[in-house]
C-alpha cells in the first residue's frame, strides 16, 4: 500500500419539498449565527450548536471567520443515520437526517421534512456503506427551489499493482469528445471489456445567439435582451454538466465490472497548448476522472500520448481518411485506425509495458485482432 493518503468523495442531490421553504430560510439562519459563535469559541452555545454540526470538520470554521466578513453565509451541515429493517446499519443513532433504506424515506427531523427516494439511490446508498464511506448532508437554498446535497466521503491509498489488472486508456479531444478503450489482462487471457465514444453537444447555434444578444442589449439596454443572454448562458452550462456526468458514469461502469486493480491513463488536452485559439474553452475532465477513479480504490495516470504512431509497431502514421467523427491513420504495416483510439491502445501498452512487460506481446496481438476486425469500431 501506498503512504500517501487523501480524501476522495461522491456527491448526491435531493430536491426538499418546497412547501416549507420559509422553515428553511428560519434554519440557515440560525445556522450562520451558531457557526460564528462556535467560532469565536462562545462556551454558551457551543453544546447547542454541535447538535446541528459534523464535529470533523468544526475546527474548519475558525479559517472561515478569519478571511471572510462576519455576514457570510454558511449553508448548514447535517450528520446522517441509515437505517434497514427497523435495525441501525450506519452513522449515529441522533444524527438530524435519517434515511431508512427498506422503506426509501429520507427524514429532516429538525424540521419534520420527508422525501422519497429513488429505488436506485438506495441502491448506491448500499453500496457506499459496504465501503466504509462516511456521510454528510449539506442544505442550499437556491432562488426557486432547495437542494440537499449527500457526499460520501473516504480515505484513498494506493493499491498494489496485481493481476488481474483492468487497464483504461482515456483520450480527451477538444472536438470529438472523449475515447475510452479498456482491457482485462489475466495471466492466460487478454479481453476487451469496454469500447466507449461520448461527444459534447454542439453548441455552435447557441454561442451565435448568446453573441447577437450581447450586441442587442449593448445597443439598446433591454431587459429582454439581458435575460436572453442569462438563459443562453445556464443551457451551455447545462449542456457542460450533462457531458460531465455521462463520463463519470460510464466510467463507474467500467470500475464496477471486474474486481481487478484498475490503472486509468488519461491523456488530457494541454491548455496552454490551446491559448489563444478557438478550442481555448474545452472543458478539461481531470479533476472528475481522478476522483471517480480514486474512489473505487484505482490508480490516476496523467500522460501526454500522441496518436499519430502505431500502437502496434510504432511507427509515425500517415492520414488516411477523415469522416464526420472520425479521424483515419494509416500505417506501412497496414493497420488502419482512429488517431483517437490509437492514444487509448498506446496509453494501455505503455501501463502493460511498465508493469508487466511480459504480457506486453500478448496484448498487443489482441488490439491487432480486434483492429482487423472492424478499423471504424475498434
Amino acid at each position: 500500500m501506498g503512504s500517501d493518503c487523501t480524501l476522495v468523495f461522491r456527491k448526491f442531490t435531493v430536491v426538499l419539498p418546497s412547501a416549507y421553504r420559509k422553515s428553511y430560510e428560519e434554519l440557515c439562519k440560525e445556522w450562520s449565527e451558531r457557526v460564528y459563535e462556535c467560532a469565536l469559541h462562545r462556551k454558551d452555545v457551543r453544546d447547542n450548536y454541535l447538535w446541528y454540526y459534523v464535529d470533523r470538520v468544526a475546527k474548519e470554521l475558525e479559517y472561515v471567520v478569519k478571511n471572510h466578513r462576519r455576514g457570510k453565509r454558511v449553508w448548514p451541515l447535517f450528520r446522517i443515520v441509515f437505517y434497514e429493517n427497523g435495525k441501525r446499519v450506519h452513522g449515529a443513532s441522533g444524527s438530524p437526517i435519517r434515511i431508512d433504506l427498506d422503506k426509501r424515506r429520507l427524514k429532516l427531523k429538525p424540521l419534520g421534512v420527508e422525501v422519497e427516494l429513488s429505488s436506485r439511490l438506495t441502491e448506491e446508498f448500499r453500496d457506499l456503506i459496504s465501503m466504509n464511506c462516511s456521510f454528510t448532508g449539506r442544505m442550499i437554498l437556491r432562488q426557486k427551489y432547495t437542494v440537499l446535497h449527500i457526499v460520501a466521503f473516504k480515505e484513498y491509498q494506493k493499491p498494489r499493482v496485481k493481476l488481474p489488472l483492468l487497464v483504461v486508456g482515456v483520450d480527451n479531444n477538444s472536438k470529438h469528445g472523449v475515447r475510452v478503450r479498456a482491457l482485462l489482462i489475466e495471466e492466460n487471457r487478454v479481453k476487451i471489456v469496454a469500447k466507449v465514444s461520448i461527444r459534447k453537444k454542439n453548441t455552435r447555434i447557441q454561442w451565435r445567439q448568446l453573441k447577437w444578444h450581447q450586441r442587442l442589449f449593448s445597443r439598446f439596454h433591454k431587459a429582454e435582451h439581458a435575460w436572453m443572454v442569462k438563459c443562453l448562458y445556464k443551457r451551455i452550462r447545462g449542456f457542460n454538466i450533462r457531458y460531465k456526468r455521462d463520463l463519470k458514469e460510464r466510467l463507474r461502469k467500467i470500475l464496477r465490472r471486474s474486481n481487478a486493480t484498475p490503472v486509468i491513463v488519461l491523456d488530457e488536452v494541454d491548455p496552454e497548448g490551446l491559448r489563444g485559439s478557438r478550442l481555448q474553452n474545452t472543458i478539461i475532465i481531470e479533476r472528475d476522472v481522478e476522483n471517480t477513479v480514486k474512489f473505487y480504490n484505482g490508480i490516476f495516470i496523467k500522460k501526454r500520448i500522441s496518436g499519430k504512431y502505431c500502437p502496434l509497431c510504432e511507427r509515425k502514421m500517415k492520414k488516411h481518411k477523415r469522416t464526420k467523427r472520425l479521424e483515419l491513420y494509416k500505417c506501412s504495416c497496414g493497420v488502419v485506425i482512429d488517431k483517437h483510439t490509437s492514444t487509448c491502445y498506446r496509453a494501455v501498452l505503455w501501463t502493460v509495458r511498465k508493469y508487466f512487460p511480459e504480457l506486453l506481446q500478448g496484448v498487443r496481438e489482441k488490439i491487432r485482432e480486434n483492429i482487423e476486425k472492424d478499423p471504424y469500431t475498434a
